[in-house]
């Protein structure tokens, strides 16, 4: 191997563009083929082809997203992470009376209202998950394209967590 060959590929790992998008391309492939293996087991103890379609389909979007995810030029982690947040609330200030009814009262209360944020948490984060595969499709070209042709690696997106 020649000496320029060496170099060029070591400039390679220096090139944070080539870097991510080398990874995206494994762990994106990763991402789909355990959906595949998925379906292909779901399809063989049920026969049912709708299980591997629907397999089939989650490998592409699932292939796409992680790249996304890698890539970061795009708007789309901005966008899972500002829904998923949306889950976070401040629970209300409750006043309570200091006898054994007024603190039973108060944790059952409290109790109810963590139980409705975790499950409005998880709701919403799901929901983040499903749409971040739903535009990952039509995201994932142009990201791409960015980083190809521009070397783009950081996304114009900012995430406010306040």
């Amino acid at each position: 191997m020649s000496n320029q060959n060496q170099s060029c590929k070591a400039s390679r790992w220096n090139d944070e563009a080539w870097v991510r998008r080398f990874w995206s391309y494994i762990a994106g492939g990763l991402t789909a083929a355990a959906f595949i293996v998925l379906g292909i087991l779901f399809f063989q103890s049920t026969a049912d082809t709708t299980s591997l379609i629907a397999n089939l389909v989650l490998a592409v979007l699932g292939y796409s997203l992680v790249s996304c995810l890698i890539l970061n030029n795009n708007f789309i982690w901005a966008m899972i992470a500002t829904v998923s947040t949306w889950g976070c609330i401040k629970l209300p200030m409750l006043i309570i009376e200091l006898d054994l009814d007024g603190i039973l009262w108060f944790l059952a209360v409290k109790l109810i209202c963590f139980i409705l944020s975790a499950l409005l948490s998880i709701f919403l984060f799901f929901l983040a998950l499903t749409l971040g595969l739903a535009l990952s499709i039509f995201v994932l070209p142009y990201a791409l394209y960015q980083n190809i042709v521009n070397g783009k690696v950081e996304s114009d997106c900012e995430v406010d967590f306040d």
